[in-house]
């Protein structure tokens, strides 16, 4: 089983002193959210990992339909890379369960707030190679 450590509103959480780790179908959630999150470019020593959801969705005052398929496509090729970067930690012999490893992309759902168009959630419903589903919430907002 693989891991890491936990994150929860950017900060990494403590068990007992000690680093709490995340496995499992937390860790899929985990994994799905900071590839989606992190912004294409943003970490120095892997420049492709990321996606542009925040830089192209985030305040822009195109219509929801347009918006909604933007989105699709955002989340769809972050993805991707997870389930490749999930290939390569199995090629390398490492060990993965069946819910640490995205299946598929059943729906991706994007709620633009009508007050403020700057606000925007993104609903994302994913598959696990276990057979079970689950649905990651982002909630962005430009600052």
């Amino acid at each position: 089983m693989s891991f890491d450590l936990r994150i929860f509103n950017g900060d990494l959480q403590l068990d007992n002193g000690d680093l709490e780790k995340v496995e499992g179908l937390d860790k899929l959630i985990q994994d799905v959210l900071k590839i989606i999150m992190t912004p294409v470019g943003g970490n120095v020593f892997f420049p492709w990992y990321g996606s542009f959801i925040t830089s192209s969705l985030v305040g822009n005052p195109l219509d929801n339909e347009f918006m909604e398929s933007v989105a699709q496509a955002q989340v769809s090729n972050a993805l991707l890379t997870l389930q490749q970067m999930q290939r390569d930690q199995m090629a390398s012999n490492q060990r993965v369960t069946g819910d640490e490893l995205l299946a598929a992309v059943q729906s991706v759902i994007l709620d633009r707030n009508i007050v403020d168009p700057t606000y925007i959630s993104l609903r994302v419903r994913i598959a696990t190679k276990n057979l079970r589903s689950t649905e990651v919430t982002l909630n962005l907002t430009t600052l």
